[in-house]
């Protein structure tokens, strides 16, 4: 009798193992991602929405007051130089240079960018965003210059 249940309760254990494993395997994994593709953070989207909002207006350059930068809420910009448009287009912010196909090899303190897009050439210029505040704007050009603006009241 003894060796019977012996047998009995070694059996049910071995059941119940493994279907544990068996069960635990079948599980559909959760949360799946993979590790190339990179996902903007709330925090980082927070952060643009705020920048962007920063920087929609008119800005003098602090370097070179006769340039007017005016970025408008439709996302389209106007370049003015001595009162007359020299440039118009489009601009955007990004925090992944990579999805823009760019090999930045600096690092910048601020991880928004900035594109600007001229409407009459489709020639497109990239800035890392370093201050955008209600009176500061301070874009750095990839290739090198830092453009620094006042807000025209």
């Amino acid at each position: 009798m003894k060796k019977e249940v012996l047998l009995w309760v070694i059996g049910v254990l071995v059941v119940g193992i493994l279907a544990f494993f068996g069960w635990s395997n079948s599980a559909p994994e959760k949360n799946v991602v993979e590790e190339d593709i990179p996902v903007a953070t709330d925090d980082e989207a927070m952060a643009v929405d705020a920048i962007s909002t920063n920087m929609i207006g008119s800005w003098k350059s602090l370097d070179d007051e006769k340039y007017i930068l005016v970025l408008k809420e439709d996302n389209t910009y106007e370049d003015w130089y001595e009162g007359d448009s020299v440039g118009t287009g489009t601009w955007s912010l990004f925090t992944d240079p990579v999805a823009q196909d760019l090999d930045i090899e600096t690092s910048f303190e601020n991880s928004v960018f900035l594109e600007k897009k001229d409407g009459t050439t489709g020639e497109v210029f990239y800035y890392n965003v370093a201050v955008a505040s209600s009176e500061e704007l301070t874009i750095t050009y990839l290739l090198g210059d830092v453009l620094r603006f006042g807000r025209v009241r």
